[in-house]
Parts: structure tokens; sequence; C-alpha cells
């Protein structure tokens, strides 16, 4: 405080001061008198008597924070603006936000701009990159905006799902609340890359508060917050809630289905995870791979390459994701002691060819395929057949 009362002498010598308030006058009056006297200090770059002013305020509003972050902004004192901000607390609204680092004189980039910024951003996975283009996204004032707002969420949350391992998913994860306690009415995209990010930290707790925000916002009855929910509950082994919430649901796709029994796999309920699977009216590649892996991770390799077959016989073409439960199917049948009825080299280029994927053939070799050797009775003469 010492040190800024000599800059302001110093400086004075230069300039002619305005009068400053008397403190002691009529609070309310005082309070108007002081926040435009700080407003007119910053217009003539006179910073520190505008501090010194906003300092002996004894009563300060949004305004008063708001201008003051702002002169700091227009100073290039970035630092000290921050730690206004942070300083804030119970005066911060949405002007607040999108005054720090609200940007400075000349070209600065809009909403559109900065979300397609984000999306290349998201997929470099660069968190550093990420945090720079937020505090653009903060200098331009744009953090408020919903639209903006959800694709920083959605950035942090798929760098966390990339690399769990970094936990930039909890970053998401803080930002959503900071979003969320300036008022701002979080979108339905946002619910569904924050209840990813709970599910990627296994953060349940975190992942009630937003079911629960999700109800009070009305959100809850979304097709993929719903989705979402279960995903959440069911990474987070809390099959009671994923029942609950499925059942909740009064519009269910093939997508809540398919998030269900990948639920109930990953929570090796391979019994409830066939009953969802049968109670299905429509399945795509996603279900199959889904309870193909239920049934790999219950030592059943043989039931799953079944499940292949008829996955195949019902015109379904394999997804990327059914080739690594496929190929786990079949490391757990090898054995010299079964039955050969099939060599795998043929099977891996009878999927390469009906999916045009030539990389299968080569996958396979990490099993060594001059070895590996399937046992289900029937399948040569079933690859022959649909061979032709």
């Amino acid at each position: 405080m010492m040190i800024r009362r000599c800059l302001v002498r110093f400086r004075s010598l230069s300039t002619v001061p305005l009068p400053i308030p008397k403190i002691q006058q009529n609070p309310g009056t005082n309070l108007f008198q002081c926040n435009q006297k700080i407003v007119e200090l910053g217009k003539l770059g006179r910073v520190e008597e505008a501090r010194i002013l906003f300092d002996e305020m004894p009563q300060r509003d949004s305004f008063s924070w708001n201008s003051m972050i702002s002169i700091y902004i227009r100073g290039g004192d970035i630092k000290e603006a921050k730690f206004l901000f942070d300083s804030a607390r119970g005066y911060k609204n949405v002007r607040t936000w999108t005054t720090l680092l609200s940007g400075r004189s000349g070209m600065t980039p809009d909403q559109a701009v900065l979300v397609v910024g984000l999306s290349a951003v998201t997929g470099l996975n660069n968190l550093d990159l990420l945090s720079c283009l937020r505090c653009l996204v903060l200098k331009t004032g744009h953090e408020g905006q919903v639209v903006v707002g959800t694709a920083i969420l959605n950035a942090y949350t798929r760098c966390g799902s990339l690399d769990d391992a970094n936990g930039n998913g909890t970053e998401g994860l803080k930002f959503f609340v900071e979003f969320h306690r300036t008022g701002m009415i979080p979108s339905q995209s946002s619910f569904t890359s924050s209840l990813c990010a709970s599910a990627h930290n296994a953060a349940v707790e975190i992942g009630r508060q937003l079911h629960s925000l999700a109800i009070k916002t009305r959100c809850q009855s979304n097709l993929y917050v719903g989705n979402g929910l279960i995903s959440m509950y069911a990474k987070c082994n809390k099959l009671d809630d994923v029942s609950r919430v499925f059942n909740s649901m009064r519009v269910k796709d093939t997508a809540s289905w398919n998030t269900l029994i990948s639920g109930l796999s990953e929570n090796c309920m391979l019994d409830d995870a066939q009953n969802a699977f049968d109670k299905m009216e429509t399945r795509d590649a996603v279900s199959w791979s889904a309870i193909i892996s239920a049934y790999v991770q219950a030592g059943k390799g043989k039931t799953a390459l079944q499940m292949f077959l008829d996955m195949l016989s019902n015109g379904v073409k394999p997804a990327e994701l059914t080739f690594p439960s496929l190929l786990s199917a079949c490391g757990t049948l090898v054995t010299t002691s079964l039955e050969i009825c099939a060599d795998f080299i043929h099977l891996m280029k009878f999927v390469a060819k009906i999916t045009q994927r030539k990389s299968i053939i080569w996958e396979g070799n990490q099993f060594g395929t001059s070895k590996m050797v399937l046992v289900l009775l029937g399948i040569n003469s079933y690859i022959s057949h649909l061979w032709l």
C-alpha cells in the first residue's frame, strides 16, 4: 500500500489529480461516486490512484470489482486482474467473467471462430494449447456463452478420455462447476460431457450432483443425458442406479440399450446383459459387440464366437470395436487338445473381405496364426457358404 501511494505521488507531479470523494459521506451516494471516479481514473490511465480509491472503499458492489478488473486488463496487468477476480467472492456475475481478460484493442475472434479452434485443439489432444485457447476465450469475453462454454467442456473431457492417466477430465468437471456458479444454465451437451468426465474419473459423488442438477433443470428427460447417466453409474459400479435411470427413461433408443448392455458387461452381469440383449427390437454392430464382449469377459469364448456368427447371419457388419473381443475369444480357445475346425487366418481373411479391412489379417499375427485354431462345429462350411 505504501509503495502504491508513493507511485501515485510521484506520477501526480506531471498530472492534475482528480478530487477523490470523501469516504465518510452517505454510503449509497458515496458508492456511486467512487465507482464513477474509478472509471474516470481508469480512462486517464491513473491505475494506482484508482486502486487506492478501490482499496479504501468501505462498500463495494459488482460494478466496483468489474471496473477495477477492466482497468488492469486495459493496462495489460493480467496477473493483478486475475488476483482481483479471485478475490471478488460474492460479487462475480456474468460481466465479471467476461471482463476478465476480455481483450485489448484490435481484431478479436468471434464465437464461431473460437468453437472451431476448440474443436481443432481437441483433435490434437494438447492440454497446453487448450489452456491457451481458454485464456483467449476469456480475453474475448466469450466464456459466458453457452455454446463456447460447452465447447470448452467437451474439449477438456475428450482430452481426459484420450489420456486418463493425466486426469484432464477433472479440469472439465472443475470448469462445469465454475460455469454453473456464474448463473448460466448448462446445456444438455454440457451435462453429457460432464457425466463422461465423471465416469472416466470414477467420481460417483460428482455424478450424483450432476444427476440432481439435471433433474432441477429438467434435462434428465433428454435422451443423451439419460444415456450419459447410465454410462456414468455403470462405470462407477452402481448397478442399482443404472437400472433406476434406465427404467425411468420414457424414451429409449438403440444407444440406450447398448449403454445398458455394455455397463452390465463391464460389471460381469452376463445373464442380465443377455436378457437386455434379447429384449432389443433393433440391434446394431455396437449391440452385438457388447454382448460378445460380455461372453468373452465371462470366459465363454466359444459362445462369443457363436454370437459373432449369429451377428453375420443377421446381416450386421462388424464394427471396429468388434475385433478386440473377437480376438480375445479366439485366444481363449488356442490349445492343442481342442478339435481343429478351421485355421484362424482363414477366418481373418473372411472378416477382412466382408469389412474391407485388410489390416485385420495382420492383427492376428500377435497370437501366432500358424498355430491358431478355432473350435466351433460347422464353422468351415459356414465360411465357405458365405464366401460364395
